[in-house]
């Protein structure tokens, strides 16, 4: 298990609703693709809500605030074999707000989101 605490700050200047996107990435040492369901993550199920591979947050968030942590650390499968020995992981998080004024009571009813 390796630390990787993951929160998003607004650092604009109104409040804001946020999803997030979050892609893995193992490389073996030799260069090729290894499987990145090898890599664990225990998102946080009380503040986030998991829908169309993005995870919301439950919460207005206001100018300067920082949500919870969406997860606090990646786990490596115990059944990976030595051609993961000297592997690199990489974890992508993909933040994304769109304003609260005037744009649905909740997190999910909000539109205005960014495309990919």
């Amino acid at each position: 298990s390796v630390e990787k605490v993951v929160q998003v700050k607004n650092i604009g200047d109104n409040d804001a609703w946020i999803r997030v996107r979050v892609e893995k990435e193992l490389t073996k040492a030799n260069g090729q693709a290894g499987d990145a369901d090898l890599l664990g993550i225990n998102f946080d199920s009380r503040n986030w809500i998991a829908r169309d591979g993005y995870y919301y947050y439950d919460k207005t968030l206001k100018s300067g605030d920082v949500t919870a942590p969406l997860f606090e650390s990646v786990q490596f499968n115990a059944s990976m074999g030595n051609d993961y020995q000297n592997s690199t992981a990489q974890v992508y998080v993909f933040a994304q707000a769109t304003q609260t004024a005037n744009n649905g009571e909740t997190v999910l009813e909000a539109n205005g989101w960014p495309e990919d």
